[in-house]
């Protein structure tokens, strides 16, 4: 295992395999971000949700509220699909302190 930049352990890899692993590794890492930004947006929507305000108003902020916390769910569901499939893929275990290399991928 070599280390990353951040002392994290990475395969070493033929080439098509390094390709492969930076491909969903990268994809799961946008994934991630865009996750963030949802969470983010969903938790300002929720906290402008007043129930003091006109009964529609607070119905409007509310229903943007649950869209944003929909798209949030489905963020991170995404996320940890591809953040799964990647170590299914390259690791046989994983855990925040130990990976052991999958020598079948």
């Amino acid at each position: 295992m070599a280390k990353s930049k951040g002392g994290a352990s990475t395969p070493r890899l033929c080439p098509s395999h390094w390709n492969e692993y930076r491909r969903q590794y990268k994809a799961y890492k946008v994934s991630s971000k865009q996750a963030e930004a949802l969470y983010e947006e969903a938790c300002k929507l929720v906290d402008s949700v007043q129930w003091t305000c006109p009964l529609p108003v607070a119905l409007g902020r509310a229903e943007r509220a649950l869209g944003a916390t929909k798209r949030c769910i489905a963020a991170l569901d995404k996320e940890i699909g591809e953040r799964d499939a990647h170590h299914r893929r390259f690791f046989t275990q994983w855990t925040p302190t130990a990976v052991t290399f999958n020598a079948t991928a």
